[in-house]
């Protein structure tokens, strides 16, 4: 399922019981019970985290969804095909496999156009921020995008030490399906990069090289910053072990993966496994309402928080305007 379909189907739910939840719990069961009936009160066990709960499903959807397609690719004969010509071309020219190739020349730019069509078809049907192909030396032979790391030598080159060659060596150690979380990566003009990928065999199951892709950014922001029933002051990320954010916060006018650090006392609960919510302060001292979790994304310690200012929920609440939380 497309990711704006998924945010599309979950709005109206998400915004219904979150507002529920908020009001039971910041003024209790007595005054919520006035407002709301018996029904609504029953509702709870089912409103609490919805939201955060919601985009943790979708999330957890999106690398399923990366996991299988990175698995259907590293198992397509054209994939198996085409770094055995790009093999072909290295050796037929005499290059050292263990060196940089050199790219660009008549023949790379035709082999280039033959194996990338529908390799660019890929990427673009799934919007992939780009589509690597590397042989079992570590030579980078294909992408979609061109960057600097097309034709670079991920064993010995410069790039050795990235999270790009990282992965590359663990699938050729461990081969099946691997990624590798967000780390800032040169080529991409030294933002952060996050890269899934599987390894390529041939017939006999001897490793032949490795088809990656570069998670998009972009995708993972519209499940995260999608506001519906989030009020003036909410929001909901991503964040890894290190406390450091894995999505783009809505209220940064600059990107904030790798940047922004949460020091709330619920992603310390949410990095011990805890799930749950509280209210308490956030880094500049003012009280919010955090909803937080971990998350089930094979190879990737991450975890989500949802939260919005618990001003803006009393004030909803003064003015009776709490259903009307997401407007």
């Amino acid at each position: 399922m497309h990711v704006r379909e998924r945010c599309y189907k979950s709005k109206k739910r998400m915004t219904v019981f979150l507002v529920i939840f908020m009001a039971y719990y910041l003024y209790g069961p007595e005054v919520f019970a006035q407002t709301f009936s018996p029904q609504d009160v029953e509702e709870m066990g089912i409103a609490i985290g919805v939201i955060r709960e919601r985009k943790a499903e979708m999330i957890e959807d999106f690398f399923r969804d990366l996991f299988e397609n990175i698995d259907v690719l590293r198992k397509d004969t054209r994939v198996r095909d085409a770094i055995l010509e790009f093999n072909g071309y290295v050796n037929d020219d005499g290059l050292s496999p263990e060196k940089d190739v050199i790219i660009w020349d008549r023949l790379y730019k035709r082999l280039y156009d033959k194996q990338g069509e529908w390799l660019s078809d890929q990427s673009r049907k799934y919007g992939y921020w780009d589509i690597f192909l590397i042989n079992q030396n570590g030579l980078v032979v294909w992408t979609e995008a061109k960057e600097e790391d097309l034709g670079i030598n991920l064993d010995i080159g410069i790039y050795r030490t990235s999270s790009l060659a990282k992965l590359w060596r663990n699938l050729m150690d461990s081969g099946g399906t691997r990624i590798i979380d967000f780390e800032r990566y040169d080529p991409s003009g030294g933002g952060p990069a996050a890269f899934i990928g599987g390894a390529v065999v041939d017939r006999n199951g001897e490793r032949l090289g490795a088809v990656v892709i570069q998670i998009p950014i972009d995708q993972i922001n519209l499940i995260m910053q999608e506001r519906d029933g989030m009020g003036e002051t909410g929001e909901a990320y991503l964040f890894g072990r290190d406390f450091l954010m894995r999505s783009d916060s809505i209220f940064w006018t600059q990107p904030s993966i790798l940047e922004r650090k949460i020091e709330a006392e619920a992603a310390r609960k949410a990095v011990n496994g805890e799930s749950g919510f509280l209210i308490g302060p956030d880094s500049r001292g003012y009280n919010f309402l955090f909803s937080f979790q971990p998350l089930n994304i094979e190879g990737l310690d991450w975890y989500l928080m949802a939260e919005i200012d618990e001003l803006e929920l009393q004030g909803k609440w003064k003015e009776g305007n709490i259903l009307k939380l997401h407007k």
